[in-house]
């Protein structure tokens, strides 16, 4: 699974570049003011239990999507997780 776009509201929209669990790829801003993505990307980093292997993925597709798509945003998932640890899960 791999993430393409997506969009902030208030018009702010992005397409990504790369393929597959590569973090190799850009955020492109397609249109709408320009905002500091950190705030957007961070969450995704932090909320996914997935982790790659170099371009392998150790988890779900969806989460994997995510963290790859925060490490082109320009967030180091590793060194979040680090900083933000996770203290407690809630089961839905």
């Amino acid at each position: 699974m791999t993430a393409r776009e997506f969009t902030i509201p208030g018009a702010n929209r992005y397409t990504i570049t790369g393929e597959g669990y590569s973090t190799e790829g850009k955020l492109l801003h397609a249109g709408g003011a320009k905002i500091d993505l950190d705030a957007v990307m961070l969450p995704m980093a932090l909320c996914a239990d997935a982790r790659l292997d170099g371009e392998n993925l150790i988890g779900d597709p969806t989460e994997g999507a995510l963290i790859v798509l925060a490490e082109k945003g320009g967030i180091h998932v590793d060194s979040a997780r680090e900083l933000y640890p996770r203290v407690a899960e809630v089961p839905v």
